[in-house]
């Protein structure tokens, strides 16, 4: 239960650091130019991206966090078989494509996935 009650406060605790206007954005502007290979344009360098959007990449990235501890945690106890490879430490590139997507894009993966069926629209449970 005191796991579940720092889980939720950490969303709650980065929020008090933003604006409490959720509307209002902010520029990113990447200060390290692509490495560009067989491309003719490289992306932007800036950004726009509001408070709502960084508190949900936030949120979503904390849970996926949670989520592979816990999977961690079984694996640990024997109550999941063979092997399981944990993509903690990598949540912000599921974040991230997810964000570059749009609803009914295709998407294959084929190794450390869990956090990606979450991404996707499962549940914690389905996917544990």
């Amino acid at each position: 239960a005191a796991l579940s009650r720092r889980a939720a406060a950490a969303p709650r605790a980065l929020g008090r650091l933003f604006s409490s206007d959720a509307s209002k954005s902010v520029t990113v502007t990447l200060d390290k130019p692509f490495e560009m290979y067989k491309m003719d344009d490289s992306p932007p360098m800036e950004t726009t991206v509001t408070r709502e959007e960084l508190m949900s990449y936030y949120t979503d990235m904390f849970k996926m966090r949670r989520m592979e501890i816990a999977g961690d945690t079984l694996y640990k106890g024997k109550f999941v078989k063979g092997f399981c490879h944990l993509y903690d430490g990598q949540e912000a590139i599921c974040v991230g494509i997810e964000a570059g997507c749009r609803k009914g894009d295709g998407l294959v993966t084929s190794y450390r996935d869990h956090c990606q069926q979450l991404a996707r629209g499962d549940t914690v449970e389905n996917v544990l």
